[in-house]
């Protein structure tokens, strides 16, 4: 793909707002709709924040869904890669301006499911199935105008005891396709150490 000449024009648009807003924001509005709006508020309160009142401190740590570090090691590694093929790095900004990491609406996911399933919600049935399908079935998502790009998730992650991304002497990250990413407690290493 970064072969192609022009590649801002290929791609289009980025439409990560307009997706969400169309299938995600789409399927909570329809949801929200079918109730009180103060109970459909408490309901999305208590999963997206099941101990609030909860601040994080080191004894008690508040759980993220896509630890930022795992990111952080990603997006470096393909800074790395743009500079080993030369490649400008204004593409790397244009391709992750809108990347969407899908375990970030799983908890959306959980609420729908709830609704839909247990509540028995009326739902768009076509745009619920897209929305599962991309949960269940992608790690990330570039979202253009013209072009999709849909990564799987990871097929290894590998943590320490302090649940940082880490590996010794292999990947702490590794895709199917031969994509991989070494780290050290959580920081992205060059896989020459």
């Amino acid at each position: 793909m970064l072969a192609i000449d022009n590649l801002k024009n290929y791609l289009g648009k980025n439409i990560h707002i307009k997706f969400l807003k169309r299938v995600k924001e789409h399927l909570l509005k329809i949801a929200n709709n079918q109730f009180e709006e103060i109970i459909f508020a408490k309901l999305i309160n208590k999963v997206h924040y099941p101990d609030f009142p909860h601040y994080w401190t080191e004894e008690n740590q508040i759980v993220q869904y896509f630890p930022r570090s795992i990111s952080s090691c990603i997006e470096n590694q393909l800074i790395d890669d743009f500079h080993q093929y030369g490649i400008d790095l204004t593409y790397y900004y244009k391709l992750t301006s809108n990347l969407t990491r899908t375990a970030g609406w799983a908890i959306s996911g959980c609420i729908l499911d709830f609704c839909i399933s247990v509540l028995n919600v009326g739902h768009d049935k076509k745009k619920w199935q897209i929305f599962q399908d991309l949960i269940k079935h992608c790690g990330f998502i570039f979202q253009f105008e013209k072009v999709c790009i849909c990564c799987n998730r990871p097929c290894k992650l590998s943590f320490d005891n302090n649940n940082r991304l880490h590996a010794e002497e292999e990947t702490a990250i590794q895709f199917r396709d031969g994509f991989t990413v070494y780290a050290c407690h959580g920081e992205h290493i060059s896989d020459k150490y």
